[in-house]
This record gives C-alpha cells, sequence and structure tokens, in this order.
C-alpha cells in the first residue's frame, strides 16, 4: 500500500468513525427538548441543529471525497512494479539494445 493509499485510508476511516459517532450521539441523546424550541424558532437551537446536520454532511462529504481518493491512488500505482520487481520487458524497453530492462519507474 503507498503512502498515499495510507493517508487517504486514514481520511476515509475518521470520517466514517465521525459519522458513527454522530449517529451514535444522535442516538443517545433526548432531543425532545429542541422540539418546543425550533417550534419557537429560537434562534440558539436553530444554529445548534443547523451546525449538526452540516457537520453531518461534511462528514458524509469527507468520506466519499476520501473512497474515491483512495481508489484514484490505487489505479494510479498500476503501472509501477511493486517492490522489487522489475518492471514487464514489454512495457519498458532501456533503450541500449533489445532485452534491457530500464529500472527506473515511470511517473503518470
Amino acid at each position: 500500500m503507498s503512502a498515499s493509499e495510507k493517508a487517504w485510508a486514514a481520511g476515509f476511516t475518521l470520517s466514517l468513525l465521525g459519522i458513527i459517532g454522530w449517529l451514535n450521539a444522535a442516538a443517545t441523546v433526548d432531543l425532545g427538548g429542541l422540539a418546543p424550541g425550533l417550534a419557537a424558532g429560537n434562534g440558539r437551537i436553530l444554529g445548534f441543529v443547523e451546525v449538526a446536520v452540516l457537520a453531518l454532511i461534511v462528514m458524509i462529504v469527507a468520506a466519499v471525497h476520501c473512497w474515491f481518493g483512495n481508489a484514484r491512488a490505487f489505479l494510479g500505482r498500476g503501472d509501477r512494479p511493486i517492490s522489487g520487481e522489475a518492471p514487464p520487458e514489454s512495457r519498458l524497453l532501456h533503450p541500449g539494445g533489445p532485452g534491457k530492462v530500464d529500472r527506473r519507474v515511470p511517473r503518470p
């Protein structure tokens, strides 16, 4: 696993943990006290609910972004050799003659 993949996977894991924590908090806290405040249009209660919903949306967007970033990082390493393997000769022939393998790793 490349460093980029590890970073994206860590971001996804943290985002997912944040979503789970948010859902756990929403499920265990008595939200009955919010209904009268929301009905009355209390600014503090409305602000609290808006921030909580915005935090959930940000965590969901971050999780999706990290998921696709990890996929791009995984697909981006498809032409590089895995630790010590020689690149396929059909792709990287050394200009010095046939059969000579160029050991340099091409960057996409």
